[in-house]
C-alpha cells in the first residue's frame, strides 16, 4: 500500500501535469492509432479461476506500480517531463523510465474488479505516464531533443526494444495524449521501425547468438503494424517483423524446409540466418546460456500480443520453433518453475520466474499447453512470495530496470488472459514430471541432463565444465556455480579459458549417465581427471584424480564446489557435519571464509554430501560467506568448497577424491550414510561404493588418452598430443585393441522383424534423428556369433516416406507390398537392414546425394552397435532408385564391402577399373522399359532400361571382372524376380571382403556421375591426395531422341535410343599391385600426390620395401607407427581395417618421383 507521504507527492506532481496539459488536451484530434480490445483493460472473465488469475497479476503489477509511482521525479529545467532512476541516454537510463510509463499507463487504464487502486492514484498514474512519455519522446533522435545529459537516445543497438516500450505506454493511454505528444510518439515509432524494413536479421550461433536481438528488433515493427495499420509503411513493417521473428530460433535445417509459413512462403525463404544450435540451445556471452534462451523465447512470444490486442491472429512467425525451445526448457526445469542454467550463467541469476512467466502464459493461452499452465501457476506463487519478501520488488537487488521489465511482462500475461474466453487447465506436478523427466543429451550444447522425481543432475563440457545436482524438495538450496564440482585450483577455474579438455567420454542410457575426461590445468602442469555419474537413484557420484606434472607448484585447491542458495524470504541456512551445526546468516553475517572440518555435510535437511579421499588426510570444507547481493542476483548466493587444501598440505603425488551427493536427505540420513561410502583408488582405476552399490571408474594412461584426443572428430589435435603419439615406439597392437574395445556396443538377443527403428547409437541418434531403419534378424542369430550384413537401398522417389523400406524386410505371405526377399535370407547368417534414404525432395536419386556416403557408413556403425556384425561380410545394394545408389556407393565404399548388388538400376558415367576387387550381382528385366499400349496405358520410360545392365556386364567382362548377371523376362518390378533373389542369396554366402588385396585401383572422383561427384581419395591401401589438371576417359551412356517421361506416348518411346560413348573427366587414378620379393608396382594417371598404406599381412616390415612408381624404382625401410595406424583408422572408422605404416609420394612428370 502506498504510504501517505508518497500519495501526497504523487498527487502534487499529477496536479501540476494536468494543469500544464489542460490547454492542449482540449484540442485533441481523433486517434489515428488502432483501438485496443477493451477487454485488455476491462476483462470479462468467464469463471472464477480466470478471475483469480487476472486478480493475481493485477495485484502484482499494482504493487510494482506504486513503487515506481513513488520514484517518479521531474526532469530538471523541463516543464512537464518526468523520469525515474537516471536521466541519461543509455540502456539502464532509458529502460526504467520506459517500463514505468507502460506500468503506470496500464494501471491508469485498467478497470480490474476489486482492485485496491483508488481513483486518485489512477489519475496520478495517468498524469505521470504522460510526463514520462513527454520526456522519452522529446529525447529521441526522431524528435530532435536530448536526454537530461545532453545526448539523445534511439537508432541504436537495443533502442528498438526501448522504443517498443514507449510506444506500448502511449498506445495504452492514446486517448489521453494531446496531438503534439501523439505526433512525437508516431515519429519515434516510424523512425525505429523503418530501420528494419531493408535490414537483414543478425546471424550468429557461436558465443553471441542473434536470437535475442532479432526478437527485440521485431518488437517495434510488430507493434507498429498493429498500432498504426493505416500508415503507408505498415505492410512493410509487418513483413519485417515476421522476418526477424523467423530468424530468432533459426537452425541450419530451416534452409531446406519447404513447408509453407506466413504469406504462403516456404520457411526456407523466410530464414536467412542460423542463431540456434541443432538442439535449439543458444550461446551468448561465451556460454551455452539458458538465460538468453528463455529471454529470446519470451520476447518472441511477447510480439504475438500486439496482434491479440487488436483481435488479429498472430502470424506463424511468432511460434517458429517455440515448441522445441519450450520442450528443452521443460527438460531443465526446476520445481519452482525456473529453468536451470546447466551451462553456467555470468549474470548469476538463478530463479527468474518474474520474467519467465510470460513464456508460460503464452504457451497456456496461445497453444493450450497444460505444462505451461502448470508452470505459470507455480511461477506466480513464487513471484508473489518474492514481492512479499522484497517489499513489492521483483529481486533482492531492488533495481528499477529489472523490476520494470518484469512488470511489463506481467502486463502482457494479463492481456493474454483478459482477451481469452477460456483458461487452459494446468497439468499436475506428476503429469509435468512425466513429460520433463529423463535423460537429454545435447551434443551441440555439449551437455547431458538428467531429471527425475528426486533430482536434476547435469554435466556440461562446453565453455564451462561443471556438474550440477539439485534436489526436488527445494530447488533454491543449490545454485549453478560456474565451476560446480570441478572447482578452482591455484586461482584458475575449469572453463575453456584456462583448461584444455581431453579424453572426453559420455555414456548414457534411459536411466543414467556418466561423463569423464581430463582437464589440462595450470598451463599444462596439472592433469585433472574427472568422472561424474548420475544413476537412477537420488544421488550422484563425482570423482577426481589430480596428477601434478613437472613444474607444478601448489597454491591451493578448492574442488567439489557447490553453490549455496537462500530461499525466497529466508536469510539463514543450517549446515550440519562432523563440526556440529552452523547457522549461516546471509546478509547479516560478516563476509568471511569459514573452514569446516568434516567429511560429510548436510544443508538444511535438503541435500547431503559425503567426501572420500585416497590420501588419508582429514577433509576440510570451506564456506565462502557473502553478505552482499550484487550483479542482478535475485537474492544472496554463496558457495562451499567440499574439498580444499592449501599449499602446505599438498604434495606432488597423484591422488583420488570423490563427492557423493544425496538429494532430499536429512542430516541424520547423511551422517548415517557417511560410513557407508567408500573410495578405493590405485593407478588408473578407482571404485566408489555407495551403500553397497559400486561404481567402477577407469582413467586411461597418457598415451591412450592422447590417442582418443587425436581421434576426436572435427578437431585439430594439440601439438603435445601428436608428439606423445609420435614418440611411442612400442608394440601398437595392444593400444589398438584397447581403443577398439571402447566402441559403444549394445548387442541384444533379438530376432524377427524390427520395424521403424531410430538410430540408437549415442552419437548417431543425434545426427540422424528422423531417419528410420527396418531389420530382419534370422532366428539363428545370437550375439555371441558374428553375422554378415546386407544393406538394401529401397526404390521410390523424392517423397517416398521413411517407413516404405519396411516392405524390404517383411515376408510376402503377410505383406502384399513385400518385395519378397526375406524368405531367401531367413536361413542365412546375414542380418538384413533397409534404411530410409537421405531425405531430399529435390531429387529422384536420394542415395546419390553427397551425404549418402556418410549415411551408409552410419548405417554400418549403427548395425555394428546393435548386432555382432562381421565387418568383412557386408553387402550393399538396392533396387530402382536404390539401384542408382548401388552403382554409386558400391564404387565409393568399395573397401568396406564384400560385394554389391543392383536390381533394375542405371548409371551416368563409369570407369570400370573402379570396380576392381568388388564382386557384383546384377538383375534386370528385359521389359523394364516398354512403350504404353494403344490406349496409352502401362509402359515405363527408359530411366532403367535393360541396356544399362547389359552394358555393365559386357564392360566388366572386357576388363576381366565378370559380374553375375541375371536377365529375366520380367519388367521393372522386383517382387516377381524370385529366381534372381534366390540366386542373390546363394551368391552372397561365399562373399568376404579382402582386407589387404594384392591389386588395388584408386580413382578420384568415382561414382554415378563423376562429372559432379565429390572426391573419393581412399581405396583400400591407396589414398590420392591431389590430382592434376588433366582428364581421364570415362564411359557414359547418352540418350537420343525425346527425353523419357512418365505418361509419354509410344511414338516418343520408340524415337529414343541409348548409346555407349566416352567423356573426358578431370580425375586421377592410381593402380597398385603387390609383387613377389617385397615389391609394389604402381602406375598413375593425372595424380600429383598419393599415399600407400602398409600392413604386415601385405609386405615384410623386416626388410626394405621396393616401390616402383611409373617406372621409377626406390627402396624404403618400413616401420610400424602408432600415429600411422590412427590416421589409417580415420579413413574408414573401422578398427578391423587398419594399416601400420604410410608412405607418401609426390609425382612430378618433369623430375621423377619423390617419397616423403
Amino acid at each position: 500500500m502506498t504510504l501517505p507521504w508518497d500519495l501526497m507527492r504523487i498527487t502534487v506532481i499529477a496536479a501540476t501535469l494536468l494543469l500544464w496539459g489542460s490547454g492542449e488536451q482540449s484540442m485533441a484530434q481523433p486517434s489515428t492509432a488502432s483501438k485496443i480490445n477493451p477487454r485488455v483493460f476491462a476483462p470479462a472473465a468467464v469463471n472464477q479461476q480466470q478471475r483469480d488469475v487476472l486478480a493475481e497479476y493485477h495485484a502484482s503489477i499494482l504493487d510494482w506500480g506504486r513503487i515506481v509511482s513513488s520514484r517518479v521525479e521531474p526532469v530538471p529545467n523541463r516543464s512537464g517531463q518526468l523520469f525515474i532512476g537516471r536521466p541519461g541516454h543509455m540502456e539502464n537510463d532509458v529502460r526504467p523510465t520506459a517500463y514505468a510509463a507502460i506500468v503506470l499507463s496500464f494501471l491508469a487504464a485498467s478497470r480490474q474488479p476489486d482492485s485496491t487502486l483508488s481513483d486518485v492514484e489512477r489519475a496520478a498514474m495517468s498524469s505521470q505516464s504522460i510526463g514520462l512519455l513527454r520526456y522519452l519522446t522529446a529525447s529521441h533522435v526522431a524528435n530532435g531533443g536530448s536526454c537530461a545529459n545532453g545526448k539523445p537516445w534511439g537508432n541504436g543497438w537495443q533502442s528498438a526494444m526501448w522504443a517498443r516500450a514507449v510506444a506500448m505506454a502511449a498506445w495504452q493511454s492514446w486517448n489521453s495524449l494531446d496531438d503534439d505528444l501523439r505526433e512525437a510518439v508516431k515519429k519515434m515509432i516510424v523512425a525505429e521501425s523503418d530501420r528494419f524494413i531493408a535490414v537483414q536479421p543478425k546471424s550468429s550461433v557461436r558465443n553471441d547468438t542473434g536470437a535475442e536481438e532479432n526478437a527485440w528488433n521485431a518488437s517495434i515493427t510488430s507493434l507498429a503494424c498493429n498500432m498504426l495499420p493505416d500508415h503507408e509503411h505498415s505492410a512493410a513493417w509487418e513483413t519485417a517483423a515476421k522476418r526477424f521473428m523467423y530468424n530468432t530460433f533459426s537452425v541450419t535445417a530451416d534452409a531446406e524446409v519447404e513447408t509453407l509459413g506466413d504469406d504462403q512462403q516456404p520457411i526456407r525463404s523466410w530464414v536467412t540466418t542460423v542463431n540456434a544450435h541443432d538442439d535449439f540451445t543458444v550461446e551468448n556471452h561465451g556460454l551455452v546460456h539458458v538465460g538468453y534462451l528463455k529471454n529470446s523465447l519470451t520476447m518472441l512470444l511477447e510480439n504475438a500480443v500486439h496482434w491479440k490486442m487488436v483481435d488479429r491472429q498472430p502470424p506463424a512467425a511468432c511460434h517458429h520453433h517455440v515448441s522445441e525451445v519450450f520442450d528443452l526448457l521443460c527438460r531443465c526445469m526446476n520445481w519452482n518453475a525456473a529453468a536451470i542454467y546447466f551451462g553456467g550463467n555470468d549474470w548469476q541469476i538463478y530463479e527468474t520466474q518474474c520474467s519467465d512467466i510470460l513464456a508460460y502464459a503464452a504457451g497456456r493461452q496461445l497453444s493450450g499447453d497444460r505444462r505451461a499452465a502448470y508452470l505459470e501457476d507455480t511461477a506466480m506463487k513464487h513471484i508473489r512470495l518474492r514481492q512479499q519478501a522484497e517489499g513489492g520488488y521483483y529481486n533482492g537487488r531492488r533495481d528499477l530496470e529489472y523490476g520494470g521489465m518484469c512488470a511489463t511482462r506481467l502486463i502482457i500475461c494479463y492481456a493474454l488472459h483478459a482477451v481469452s474466453d477460456s483458461l487452459t487447465p494446468p497439468a499436475s506436478r506428476e503429469e509435468f514430471d512425466a513429460t520433463a523427466n529423463g535423460i537429454t543429451q545435447l551434443d551441440s550444447a555439449r551437455a547431458v541432463l538428467h531429471r527425475t522425481p528426486d533430482k536434476f543432475a547435469s554435466f556440461t563440457w562446453a565453455q564451462k565444465r561443471m556438474a550440477l545436482a539439485i534436489p526436488s524438495s527445494e530447488s533454491s538450496v543449490v545454485w549453478p556455480h560456474f565451476t560446480s564440482y570441478t572447482g578452482v585450483i591455484n586461482a584458475e577455474h575449469s572453463s575453456d579459458k584456462f583448461c584444455q579438455l581431453r579424453n572426453l567420454s559420455i555414456n548414457t542410457s534411459e536411466e543414467d549417465f556418466a561423463v569423464s575426461g581430463t582437464l589440462v590445468r595450470c598451463k599444462g602442469t596439472l592433469l585433472h581427471d574427472f568422472h561424474y555419474a548420475s544413476p537412477a537413484g537420488a544421488f550422484t557420484v563425482y570423482a577426481e584424480r589430480l596428477r601434478p606434472q613437472d613444474g607444478f607448484q601448489w597454491q591451493y585447491r578448492k574442488t567439489g564446489i557447490v553453490g549455496l542458495g537462500y530461499a525466497v524470504g529466508q536469510n539463514k541456512r543450517k549446515l550440519h557435519g562432523e563440526f556440529g551445526t552452523l547457522q549461516t546468516l546471509g546478509t547479516d553475517s560478516p563476509q568471511q571464509t569459514t573452514p569446516l572440518h568434516s567429511r560429510w555435510l548436510n544443508i538444511d535437511n535438503r541435500i547431503g554430501y559425503v567426501v572420500c579421499r585416497s590420501d588419508g588426510k582429514d577433509n576440510i570444507m570451506l564456506h565462502h560467506d557473502r553478505n552482499r547481493i550484487d550483479p542482478r542476483r535475485p537474492h544472496l548466493q554463496e558457495s562451499i568448497a567440499l574439498i580444499s587444501d592449501d599449499a602446505k598440505s599438498l604434495t606432488n603425488v597423484s591422488h583420488w577424491a570423490c563427492v557423493v551427493t544425496f538429494l532430499n536427505q536429512t542430516a541424520e540420513e547423511t551422517q548415517s550414510l557417511a560410513g557407508r561410502v567408500h573410495l578405493s583408488g590405485e593407478g588408473n582405476s578407482a571404485t566408489v561404493n555407495v551403500d553397497g552399490e559400486s561404481f567402477q571408474i577407469s582413467f586411461e594412461d597418457d598415451l591412450s588418452s592422447a590417442c582418443r584426443e587425436f581421434l576426436q572428430p572435427n578437431s585439430q589435435p594439440q601439438d603435445d598430443i601428436v608428439k606423445t603419439i609420435e614418440s611411442y615406439s612400442g608394440d601398437i597392437a595392444p593400444i589398438v585393441e584397447q581403443l577398439a574395445l571402447s566402441v559403444a556396443k549394445d548387442h541384444d538377443d533379438v530376432a524377427g522383424i524390427l520395424a521403424n527403428q531410430s538410430f540408437s547409437h549415442p552419437v548417431l541418434r543425434q545426427t540422424y534423428p528422423d531417419d528410420l531403419l527396418h531389420f530382419f534378424v534370422p532366428d539363428s542369430y545370437v550375439p555371441e556369433t558374428p553375422f554378415g550384413l546386407m544393406i538394401f537401398m529401397h526404390g521410390g522417389g523424392p517423397t517416398t516416406p521413411r517407413d516404405h523400406p519396411l516392405h524390404v524386410v517383411t515376408h510376402p505371405d503377410g505383406d502384399p507390398a513385400s518385395i519378397g526377399l526375406q524368405p531367401f535370407m531367413a536361413n542365412l547368417p546375414f542380418i538384413l537392414v533397409a534404411p530410409s534414404a537421405p531425405w531430399n525432395e529435390s531429387t529422384g536419386g536420394r542415395w546419390n546425394v553427397p551425404e549418402a556416403d556418410a549415411y551408409i557408413r552410419a548405417v554400418i556403425d549403427e548395425c555394428s552397435h546393435r548386432f555382432n556384425i562381421d565387418r568383412d561380410r557386408i553387402v550393399l545394394g538396392g533396387y530402382s532408385m536404390g539401384g542408382f545408389g548401388a552403382y554409386h556407393l558400391c564404387q565409393r565404399l568399395n573397401d568396406q564391402l564384400a560385394g554389391g548388388f543392383i536390381f533394375s538400376g542405371s548409371w551416368k558415367t563409369m570407369h570400370w577399373k573402379a570396380w576392381t576387387g568388388l564382386p557384383l550381382f546384377l538383375r534386370h528385366g528385359v521389359h523394364d522399359a516398354s512403350p504404353p499400349d494403344q490406349n496409352g496405358q502401362g509402359g515405363r520410360p527408359r530411366f532403367t532400361d535393360v541396356f544399362y545392365s547389359r552394358t555393365t556386364a559386357n564392360r566388366l567382362k572386357d576388363f576381366g571382372m565378370a559380374a553375375t548377371y541375371v536377365e529375366d523376362d520380367g519388367n521393372h518390378a522386383i517382387r516377381p524376380a524370385t529366381d534372381a533373389m534366390k540366386q542373390l542369396a546363394e551368391w552372397t554366402q561365399a562373399l568376404r571382403r579382402q582386407r589387404y588385396p594384392r591389386h588395388v585401383v584408386a580413382l578420384s572422383p568415382r561414382g554415378w556421375r563423376a562429372t559432379s561427384d565429390t572426391p573419393t581419395p581412399h581405396s583400400h591401401w591407396v589414398t590420392i591426395h591431389k590430382i592434376g589438371d588433366g582428364t581421364i576417359e570415362f564411359d557414359q551412356i547418352v540418350r537420343e531422341g525425346p527425353a523419357p517421361a512418365f505418361r509419354e506416348t509410344a511414338e516418343a518411346f520408340h524415337k529414343q535410343s541409348l548409346h555407349l560413348t566416352t567423356i573426358p573427366i578431370n580425375a586421377g587414378l592410381v593402380e597398385a599391385g603387390i609383387q613377389d620379393g617385397n615389391r609394389i608396382e604402381i602406375q598413375t594417371q593425372n595424380v600429383r600426390s598419393f599415399s600407400i598404406w602398409l600392413h604386415p599381412n601385405m609386405v615384410n616390415f623386416d626388410v626394405p620395401l621396393i616401390v616402383r612408381v611409373d617406372g621409377v624404382e626406390s627402396t624404403y625401410p618400413i616401420k610400424a607407427k602408432l600415429i600411422d595406424a590412427l590416421r589409417s583408422y580415420q579413413r574408414f572408422n573401422d578398427w578391423t581395417h587398419l594399416y601400420h605404416a604410410e608412405l607418401i609420394f609426390d609425382v612430378d612428370d618433369d623430375v621423377g618421383r619423390l617419397c616423403k
